[in-house]
């Protein structure tokens, strides 16, 4: 499992991917990818971890943008390539309390 800052290192050393699906979220959003590593790394919390059966760890992480507003991405730990793949970015809906960290039926995973 890793840690926020095992994460962190991994965006700061470039030892990361993108998935489609996360792309296609930022084109979306409006989201600027450089932007959305730099945020994670200077400001991301981990909020929620789980096993993925067949993919890996599962992260959840928290950022609270000035430009962007609240946002979370959903990074893959791929233990085997020894990268982390971004999996999606998107903006907590009402699944999430309002403090936009925890949810509202715990019960619910990634």
């Amino acid at each position: 499992m890793e840690t926020i800052e095992n994460i962190k290192e991994h965006l700061k050393n470039d030892n990361f991917k993108w998935s489609r699906h996360a792309l296609e979220k930022c084109d979306m959003y409006g989201y600027d990818e450089e932007k959305i590593i730099y945020e994670v790394v200077e400001q991301g919390e981990l909020i929620e971890y789980h096993y993925w059966h067949g993919y890996g760890d599962k992260y959840l992480v928290y950022v609270e943008s000035k430009e962007y507003g609240v946002y979370h991405c959903v990074i893959i730990n791929n233990e085997v390539a020894d990268i982390i793949i971004i999996k999606t970015v998107y903006k907590p809906d009402n699944t999430f309390k309002k403090n936009q960290k925890t949810r509202s039926n715990p019960t619910r995973v990634l």
